[in-house]
């Protein structure tokens, strides 16, 4: 398909090119026009990582969007050119109490910070943003490897996202900032979202760190091409394994076997859709037994959960 560069954005073909592949990776023709008129509209530069595109529910075209994420110190300067913004002057204050946890070392219950808005009369009022840690924390699935099996397992149990992990105070601090400036500054800054807010991302990642997996599976995807295997995650979070064509069928009927949601199957389907895709061009007919049994399995989930459900209100 060929692709339409937005008019007059600014960029270099060669920019364009650089911006699509490391801060929308995942949008159409489309979405990303729309997100650089958004930056520019907004003036803010994605060279400078100011502005994200995150598109979410992209295997779905009834449920598919694209919301736009932005630094801290964009919203920060979208403020700013208002001329009647003020920093905070005086540090985060953070509240502690909460019980410490895997999800929570530092027991922090929540942040505030303050920023000053100049009304009509020249006077300066403090505007509030206020971030519950248990509001906004970003946390992931725990994994575990079977020593006899080889295969990744959820625990059961949540850790915290990386970037969280890091730095908890930060994260949790420029919630808070972002929820003053959309109260201050709703003409200017509503609707967008930094990126530590991560209550409305995929797969419980910030922007940053869902580029970074995207990144790592096209690496090991290349290599995989190479050697003629295949890039395969089997469970939601799990580690990205390269299948040899051979190992194919026997790997996904085991993991299909082992499956107790359509859900499941389906995000299987939709994470390895390109994989899946060469595996069938490649050898259609172990491809296609391999989609007979899916379909079956599918069918027979549905069928359980339906008697269930019948049984419930019976």
């Amino acid at each position: 398909m060929t692709q339409t560069l937005p008019a007059k954005s600014g960029f270099t073909e060669a920019q364009l090119q650089i911006i699509r592949k490391t801060c929308a990776p995942d949008t159409n023709n489309d979405e990303f026009n729309l997100f650089i008129e958004s930056a520019r509209l907004y003036g803010l530069n994605p060279m400078k990582r100011q502005i994200m595109a995150m598109v979410f529910s992209k295997n779905d075209a009834s449920k598919r969007r694209m919301s736009l994420i932005v630094e801290i110190g964009g919203l920060r300067s979208i403020a700013a050119r208002s001329r009647r913004y003020r920093p905070a002057s005086e540090p985060t204050q953070f509240e502690y109490g909460a019980e410490k946890t895997d999800t929570n070392p530092l027991g922090i219950s929540r942040a505030v910070v303050t920023c000053y808005k100049q009304d009509d009369a020249g006077e300066w009022f403090p505007v509030v943003g206020e971030a519950w840690w248990d509001e906004h924390v970003n946390t992931k699935d725990k994994w575990a490897k079977d020593p006899e099996t080889g295969r990744n397992y959820k625990t059961g149990e949540q850790d915290l996202a990386d970037a969280w992990k890091r730095m908890p105070r930060l994260m949790i601090a420029k919630c808070a900032e972002a929820q003053a400036l959309r109260r201050g500054w709703p003409e200017d800054v509503g609707g967008l979202y930094e990126e530590a807010e991560g209550d409305y991302y995929d797969d419980n990642l910030t922007p940053t760190e869902a580029l970074e997996a995207k990144e790592a599976k096209d690496r090991s995807e290349r290599i995989g091409r190479a050697k003629g295997e295949y890039a395969i995650q089997f469970d939601m979070g799990g580690a990205i394994e390269m299948i040899a064509p051979g190992q194919m069928h026997e790997r996904i009927d085991g993991w299909l076997n082992s499956a107790e949601t359509t859900m499941e199957i389906l995000d299987f389907k939709a994470r390895n859709a390109e994989s899946l895709k060469r595996y069938w061009a490649d050898h259609k007919d172990e491809a296609l037994d391999l989609n007979k049994k899916m379909e079956t399995k599918l069918s027979a989930l549905k069928a359980d959960a339906n008697k269930a459900q019948l049984e419930e209100t019976t």
